[in-house]
């Protein structure tokens, strides 16, 4: 299995696409740091919306894009799964995803902690290459 490790230390895997809850496939990606209290064990999988969440909810606003988004990006989404907790994300991509609940997102997140999301899955399927 390859990993991708960002420069600071957060390894990225490939996970297995899981049906969403309209039956179309949900990318996945496992992620974990050493240095991480929540992950020092092994990894945590993550769908891109529960990422994006996390990301939103990890007491920073989203970095601009740039050289280190990638590194940036692994390291707020293991503090936003520390700040709110593996289960409470689940729970929240669930009303997001069935009720449709914007209210679940700091204001003007959204888009950006989606596209971070996407990228960062990305990369960890496309393999270890860092660019």
């Amino acid at each position: 299995m390859s990993c991708l490790t960002t420069t600071s230390g957060v390894r990225l895997v490939p996970a297995p696409a899981r049906p969403g809850p309209d039956g179309q496939p949900v990318d996945r990606v496992g992620i974990w740091a050493d240095d991480d209290p929540v992950t020092r064990r092994g990894p945590v999988v993550l769908s891109t919306d529960e990422v994006a969440l996390a990301l939103a909810h990890c007491g920073e606003a989203p970095s601009k894009w740039g050289y280190r988004l990638l590194d940036d990006t692994a390291r707020k989404t293991l503090a936003g799964v520390a700040a709110i907790g593996r289960g409470e994300l689940a729970r929240l991509v669930e009303r997001w995803r069935v009720g449709n609940e914007l209210e679940i997102w700091p204001a003007g997140y959204q888009t950006k902690c989606l596209r971070q999301a996407d990228e960062l899955a990305r990369k960890a399927h496309r393999g270890p290459r860092l660019d």
